[in-house]
């Protein structure tokens, strides 16, 4: 169920999990800067968690990090990446988490912030 995370696991939102098996896992990812004549560099990669005593313990799945460019420009201000991974997921570790997150790099202007897309973004996990 989207949002709701796992139960009993602490900052669990919007995370999945998958059976053993292989997977082609993309994304596509559409930002706004919210701010006219700023830049923001932000990035966007999956992660997998490892849940221990109620708390996901995040790592990096590589290579999977792409990047989003926004240059604020009057009303138009909007960016996207999009990526595409093979996972092969071998054990059946019910603890596993995985989630897709998104981070400023650096920006012109200290407020600058990337906000997504509800309609802009989408999570595609197909079995292979």
């Amino acid at each position: 169920y989207p949002g709701e995370g796992k139960a009993g696991v602490e900052a669990s939102e919007y995370t999945f999990t998958m059976i053993p098996g292989d997977y082609e896992i993309s994304w596509n990812i559409g930002t706004d800067t919210g701010v006219a004549n700023n830049r923001i560099l932000s990035g966007v990669k999956l992660q997998k968690g490892t849940v221990s005593d109620a708390v996901a313990v995040w790592a990096d799945i590589d290579p999977s990090t792409s990047y989003i460019y926004d240059r604020g420009n009057g009303s138009i201000r909007k960016g996207s990446t999009s990526f595409s991974i093979l996972y092969t997921k071998e054990d059946t570790e019910a603890t596993e988490l995985f989630r897709i997150v998104l981070w400023k790099v650096e920006s012109s202007n200290a407020s600058t912030t990337a906000i997504t897309f509800t309609e802009g973004c989408s999570l595609f996990i197909k079995s292979i």
